[in-house]
């Protein structure tokens, strides 16, 4: 393939991932088109470009284990080469790759940090750790659950049954 239609597929790529509504569902046509054409895929499209830095600011060892995950489910690379500066992480990838791990990132998440609260809830009331003081349960208790609340006490229970129970007594026993 010439280095001309190779720079006018560029050109249509970079529309296509730049442009908004109907201009970029045509240059996504277009583009498509001029792929199957030139018997090219957008994988093809993806190694032509150049990896770059990407940042992303992590809490804990967690997140940098969630965003190499995500790096290699978007790239289909088996690691993610990258290097630490304090909370940022920056990683290698290609513009198209690099957007979307970010944004996979940011939504895998924020859906882990709701699942990781509703399981620290099954694991207090898997141990029995409450807090004694009086808050007005017994009123709060009397009140109907909203659907939504329901389902995440569904899934709190079902969060409990995959919990361990910790033996408190016999930890402290067995402890020298």
């Amino acid at each position: 393939m010439s280095e001309r239609v190779l720079e006018r597929i560029r050109k249509v790529w970079a529309l296509a991932n730049q442009g908004e509504g109907g201009e970029k569902e045509a240059a996504l046509r277009i583009l498509e088109k001029m792929l199957s054409d030139n018997g090219m895929t957008f994988d093809d499209l993806l190694v032509e470009e150049k990896e770059k830095d990407f940042k992303a600011i992590l809490n804990n060892d967690f997140d940098l284990r969630l965003l190499g995950q995500t790096y290699c489910k978007v790239s289909s690379a088996k690691s993610m080469q990258y290097y630490k500066k304090g909370k940022s992480v920056y990683f290698w990838a290609t513009r198209a790759h690099g957007i979307e791990t970010l944004s996979l990132f940011s939504l895998y998440k924020a859906a882990l940090k709701k699942d990781l609260e509703l399981l620290f809830e099954a694991f207090i009331f898997k141990n029995s750790i409450f807090n004694n003081a009086d808050d007005g349960g017994d009123e709060k208790a009397k009140q109907e659950l909203t659907p939504e609340e329901e389902k995440e006490l569904l899934r709190i229970i079902n969060m409990m049954n995959v919990v361990g129970r910790v033996d408190a007594h016999k930890a402290i026993e067995d402890h020298p």
